[in-house]
């Protein structure tokens, strides 16, 4: 179970990565993002990314997050 500090960093997350223009820097993000959200939540991430891919995956994290 998450905490509340950790849910809001993990939103603060999603926030920033959604924002960011530089898409190396919302790869990172990703992968950040990926690795702090538990375990059922966490995606298989491809090698290859782009835009649609990363709004996409992100999309999909808030959701298993709010589904907890």
């Amino acid at each position: 179970m998450m905490s509340n500090m950790q849910l809001h960093e993990l939103q603060s997350l999603l926030q920033k990565c959604r924002y960011e223009m530089n898409l190396d820097t919302q790869v990172e993000i990703l992968f950040q993002l990926n690795r702090f959200v538990p375990d059922k939540a966490r995606l298989k991430l491809p090698s290859l990314f782009t835009d649609d891919y990363i709004r996409k995956a992100l999309d999909t994290i808030e959701e298993k997050l709010h589904a907890h």
